[in-house]
């Protein structure tokens, strides 16, 4: 992976296979919930805001409460935010 994340963001996986494209929604998801704020920032050189609001919008790898921050940071409704855990009840 050419992205420079700590090892906290991906303690269980070899970074170095981790691909930027098709990896995207496990990068984004991972940096959200876990990453420094110098990873956020790499973060978003590297994808849109939209690519990241929509990984917010639907991810079941981020917490609700994860979700709720980014989409106040991001300017996601409320509504449209962490659709997924609430359908599993969190």
């Amino acid at each position: 992976m050419s992205l420079s994340f700590r090892n906290t963001c991906f303690w269980d996986v070899d970074k170095e296979k981790i691909d930027k494209e098709k990896n995207k929604n496990f990068i984004i998801s991972r940096v959200l919930e876990y990453g420094t704020i110098d990873d956020v920032r790499n973060l978003m050189k590297n994808y849109t805001k939209n690519e990241i609001a929509e990984i917010v919008e639907k991810s079941f790898n981020i917490s609700k409460k994860t979700a709720n921050f980014w989409g106040l940071i991001l300017n996601i409704p409320k509504e449209k935010i962490n659709v997924c855990s609430k359908l599993r009840g969190y």
